[in-house]
């Protein structure tokens, strides 16, 4: 009798983790509203200096939400080191939490991002993911060795949604 009970309740939830699609990062194509995240204005700092920090700041919009939708997400980590984020980090609104899932420079990397909303009279969260490249960004070197990279101007990263749990 438990174990009926169990079933049926594990099959239940299960019909509400809804695959959107594979989970494989690539460079994606948003067409309609609600098929990404958007990153916008992302600006990364790599300090000359082998014990300095290095910086990262996004804005990450999540365009299928209309209210609570966009927010600032930022970390930092010591250069040189494999510190950047391989756990889930909150982002200031902590609705929303992001990670790498790869990191080649601080130009090539893969992102994972999550954001809980309500779904209904439902708590929900949706996952995207999605690539950056060299081409993604300007970047300049200072005269004191540091390097600084931004986006390109009216350019956004995109993470397309491949899951959804309610």
């Amino acid at each position: 009798m438990f174990l009926s009970a169990i079933l049926v309740s594990f099959f239940t939830l299960m019909a509400h983790a809804i695959p959107l699609s594979p989970q494989k990062t690539a460079d994606v194509a948003c067409t309609e509203p609600g098929d990404c995240y958007r990153i916008q204005s992302l600006n990364v700092s790599l300090p000359s200096g082998s014990e300095e920090q290095v910086q990262l700041t996004f804005t990450l919009w999540d365009d299928a939400q209309s209210a609570n939708n966009r927010t600032v997400c930022s970390t930092s980590w010591e250069v040189g080191t494999d510190g950047w984020p391989q756990n889930y980090v909150k982002c200031d609104d902590d609705m929303f939490q992001w990670k790498f899932s790869k990191f080649d420079s601080v130009t090539d990397w893969g992102m994972e991002a999550a954001h809980d909303f309500r779904f209904g009279s439902f708590g929900a969260r949706s996952f995207a993911n999605g690539t950056a490249a060299g081409a993604d960004f300007e970047c300049e070197t200072t005269a004191s060795g540091a390097r600084r990279c931004s986006l390109k101007e009216n350019h956004v990263i995109n993470l397309a949604y491949y899951a959804m749990i309610i």
